[in-house]
This record gives C-alpha cells, structure tokens and sequence, in this order.
C-alpha cells in the first residue's frame, strides 16, 4: 500500500466522537504549525535583512496538509491507528504511544487529585466525581490525604476533602506557597511577604522561622526531624530544623531557584533553576547537575518516589519530557508544543503530565515511562456550561494512590 492509498483509506475510517476530536485537533494543529512556520520565517528573514510575514493559512496547500494533520492528530488522540500516521506529525508531538483515552478526572491506578482553575480549589475522586472546595489557591495535601491546606487573600486554611472547613488563619499580607510536613503532619510552612513562617497542624502557634525567605515552596525533609528547606535571596538554599532553628547547611545555586523537593528517604535535595537541576546531599554537597541545553529553559522537575530517576520538563520551540538522574541515562519521554504540571503518583508508578492543547492529562507508566493512557475533555469537567470559555484547569497535587 502506497502513500496515496493510506490516506484515502485513514479518510474513510470512522471515528468515534469525531466532530469533536476534529475541532480540537484542528486547533491544535493549526496553532503548533502556524507557530513553527512563523519561527522559520523570522530565522530566515532575519538572516537576509528582509521583512517577514505570516503564512497564508486559505491556500490550497496548507488546506491539504491540514486536512491530513488533523485526521492524524484526530487519530493520535482517540484511536489505535496512530501508529500508521505518528510519522506526519512528529512536529506536533512525539513520543510513546496513548494506549488508552477516556473522559474522565480519575487517575488510572486511583487516587485522588487537586486541581486549580478560575473557580477555585477542586478535589477529584476515585470514581470519577469532583467537588469544589472554595476559592482557594496554592492547595497541598496533609500526610494520608485527610486534609487539604489553601490559601485565598488573607488567609492560610485547612479543609476536609468533602469541604468542610477546619480552620482559618488569618494574615495581614496574603499567604502563599503552604507545605505540610510528612509523616505526622505536625506543622504547616507558608511564605509571607519575605518571611518564612511556620504553623501547627490544627490552625495554633503561628510564628516566624526565618526572614530573607523567596517566594517558592520550602520544602520538608520526609521524616520526624523536621528539617526544612527554602530558597534564600542571592541565589542560595538553606535547610533549618524547625523545632531548634539551627542551621543544617546554606549553599549558592546558578541561578534564581525555582523549586525543591526531596527525595522519599530524605537523604537528597532536589534544587532547580531555570537553566540547571541539581541533586545535593545531607551536608548541602553537589551529587549530580544537570544544565539545559541553549535557547532551552528548566520549566519544573521533580524526583521519582523511591527513586534515583528525576524528571525534567525542559520548554524551548517545544516543550520536552526529560527522564534522567544520578546513575541513568537522559531520554526525552514525550515532546509537544505545551506540556505543564507534572506530578509523580505517591507510588511512583505512573507521571501525569497536562497538555492544555490536546484538552488532556497524559498518564505515564513503566519504569522508562514507555507508555501512555490519557483522560480527555478535562476543561469541561471543571467548567461545566463553560463552552469554550472554559480554561484549562493546573493539578497541584496527587494523594493515595493503591
């Protein structure tokens, strides 16, 4: 079978929900395509001295290579068959094959989910349900998920996951970035203006730790020590104890850090900038840095639970999936123009990624994260009666997974 008699076939093959899968798709396509010709375009036409314009998007031709794009894109989204076209559209995206898609908000495997839109703070349920908090922001879960701390203009909250407010604080200037400490969950983190402040568990004993803090999350040690870590102007990250307030190390990173996080067993520091991710030790020592590559930028990473392996979400002309870490060899996993958000399973088994284009939340499993489920129609689900109106909503956290 030649070229010519793929496409006239994949045109007659039926798809389910294809009005819809067609118009995201459409979108979706044009958009990634549009952005890349223009990108070439501005290269070109910078290196000659000449002026530069849009591609005409009603011509003949692009009106063929859109029609065989969004039949493939179509297909890599609700269909088997997207092994026959992945190779026409490897510039929209590319990586492991979705295996499976459904409508719905529960994780494969289980588990419950936090996610984030315009109307506020959501919890997803193992069955597929969601409930709306409040208008709460910055939300985390406490230890075994039987809380869920937040914040709005001036106040740091915990609520039950069925809504049910616990307790409130109140602060003159608005909270931000809570961290609940694991296993007992004896105190809440937050960051206030420039102070680093620290709260128990049931709403008493607010005080300050330490001032000079940045506006990142700190991050707790896993364990009973409760040592914390937080970002430090000038660059630097420093870890306190926070029962005697001594300091346990400070140590100077590359660049401006934009997150941290520890490994399960507590005996490595995660620390990422927007140009390198760095791995140090219990004394503050280096292990393992990774440095992005030109005209590439550091978006997020994150460690593996009970794992060496690190993840790294790497956004340049499209944004990159990397799977790496001390010991392992660095992979791109998946590549797409907009990826976001993503977030280990408690277990480690699986990765969700969001990828707001495709209107889903990408579900990567096995050891190499070789393989993919998807759930769809995710801004629906959060705006309901939205149409296109609707956003698409950031998951900030994911809880008990079996």
């Amino acid at each position: 079978m030649n070229d010519e008699e793929l496409k006239a076939r994949l045109g007659e093959v039926p798809l389910p929900d294809h009005k819809e899968a067609e118009d995201r798709a459409w979108a979706l396509v044009r958009s990634t395509y549009e952005s890349e010709l223009h990108t070439q375009a501005v290269e070109e036409g910078s290196s000659k001295g000449v002026a530069v314009h849009r591609p005409d998007f009603r011509g003949p031709a692009f009106r063929l290579w859109g029609l065989l794009a969004v039949l493939a894109a179509g297909i890599i989204v609700i269909s088997p068959a997207r092994a026959l076209v992945a190779d026409w559209v490897k510039d929209v995206v590319r990586g492991p094959q979705v295996e499976s898609t459904k409508v719905s908000t529960s994780p494969p495997g289980g588990g419950r989910l936090l996610v984030q839109n315009q109307s506020g703070t959501w919890v997803t349920k193992d069955d597929g349900s969601r409930r709306l908090l409040g208008e709460f922001r910055d939300s985390v879960w406490s230890p075994k998920g039987r809380f869920v701390a937040a914040v709005d203009d001036h106040q740091l909250v915990a609520l039950t996951p069925d809504g049910e407010l616990r307790w409130a604080l109140t602060r003159p200037s608005p909270p931000m970035l809570p961290s609940w400490n694991s296993p007992d969950g004896f105190r809440i983190a937050y960051i206030e203006r420039r102070q680093l402040r620290l709260v128990a568990g049931d709403g008493t004993g607010d005080t300050v730790l330490a001032s000079g803090a940045e506006a990142v999350r700190p991050a707790w040690r896993p364990g009973l020590t409760h040592d914390l870590a937080f970002a430090r102007p000038r660059h630097r990250v420093e870890v306190l104890n926070a029962d005697s307030g001594r300091r346990l190390f400070t140590r100077s990173m590359p660049g401006s850090i934009r997150g941290l996080q520890w490994s399960t067993d507590g005996s490595r520091l995660l620390v990422w900038t927007n140009r390198s991710v760095t791995v140090l030790d219990s004394r503050g020592h280096s292990v393992w840095d990774y440095a992005s590559k030109p005209g590439k930028t550091v978006e997020t990473a994150g460690v593996r639970p009970a794992s060496a392996q690190v993840f790294v979400l790497e956004r340049g002309r499209q944004t990159q999936a990397i799977l790496t870490g001390p010991g392992e060899r660095t992979s791109v996993v998946i590549a797409a123009r907009s990826l976001s958000d993503p977030i280990w399973s408690p277990n480690g088994r699986r990765l969700m990624v969001a990828w707001p284009e495709a209107d889903q939340w990408l579900f990567l499993r096995g050891r190499n994260l070789s393989r993919v489920d998807a759930l769809g129609d995710i801004s629906q689900q959060f705006s309901p009666g939205a149409g296109e109106r609707a956003r698409f909503p950031t998951a900030t956290g994911w809880c008990c997974t079996r």
